[in-house]
C-alpha cells in the first residue's frame, strides 16, 4: 500500500506560480494556502489526476477577473493622471503654453527633417533600373578656379552608349540635359572635333 506524505499532495509548481500571478487578492499567499487544502482533499478523495484538473481549471477561472481588474484599474489611473494634467495646466498657463509650445516646434522640426530626408533617399527609386542611374558631370576650369557642372554636351549620350555598351546608356532625351542621379563615376576622354 503507497504511504501519502505532504509531498504527494503539493500541487504542480508551476501550475502554482501561474495562480499565485492571476489572484487579484492583497493576500495571494493566504489565497494560495486555501487551494493547497482544497487540493490535498481532493487528491485524497478522488485521485492524483482529478486533483491536477482541478487546480488547472481554477487557473482558467482567475484569468478572466484578472485582466478585468487590470482594465478597470489602468482607466481609473488614466483618468485620474488625466485630471491632474487638467488642473496642472490650468494653474500654470505660462509655464504650460511654453511647453506645449516647444514639444509641438521639436515634433515639426523632427516631421519636416523626416520628410526631407525620405524625399532625398526616394529619389528616383520609382524608376525600374534605379541603382542604374547616374549623373554624368562637365568638370572645368574657368580663371584658375574648377567648376562642376551637371551639363554634358550632346554627342555624349552616343558615345557613352559606344564605350560601355553592357549598360545600356539611353543617351539625353531631347531637349534635356540631366541623366540621372551620382551614383557612380565614369572617367572617360570624348575626342575633340574639330
Amino acid at each position: 500500500m503507497k504511504v501519502l506524505t505532504m509531498k504527494n499532495y503539493k500541487p504542480p509548481v508551476i501550475a502554482k506560480f501561474i495562480l499565485s500571478f492571476f489572484l487579484n487578492h492583497s493576500h495571494p499567499e493566504e489565497m494560495l494556502g486555501d487551494y493547497n487544502e482544497i487540493y490535498m482533499d481532493i487528491y485524497k478523495r478522488k485521485g492524483f489526476v482529478i486533483a491536477r484538473l482541478w487546480y488547472c481549471l481554477q487557473i482558467i477561472i482567475a484569468i478572466p477577473p484578472y485582466f478585468k481588474n487590470s482594465i478597470y484599474w489602468s482607466s481609473v489611473m488614466f483618468k485620474n493622471y488625466l485630471k491632474i494634467a487638467c488642473r496642472n495646466l490650468l494653474r500654470q498657463k505660462t509655464y504650460s503654453a511654453i511647453n506645449i509650445t516647444g514639444l509641438s516646434i521639436g515634433i515639426t522640426s523632427f516631421l519636416f527633417i523626416m520628410l526631407y530626408i525620405l524625399y532625398n533617399l526616394s529619389y528616383d527609386n520609382f524608376h525600374k533600373n534605379s541603382d542604374s542611374i547616374y549623373r554624368i558631370a562637365t568638370v572645368g576650369k574657368i580663371a584658375g578656379s574648377t567648376i562642376e557642372v551637371a551639363t554634358v554636351p550632346a554627342p555624349m549620350g552616343p558615345k557613352l552608349a559606344e564605350d560601355f555598351p553592357e549598360e545600356g546608356v539611353p543617351g539625353p532625351k531631347p531637349g534635356s540635359r540631366m541623366m540621372g542621379v551620382p551614383l557612380r563615376s565614369w572617367q572617360c576622354r570624348l575626342p575633340r572635333s574639330h
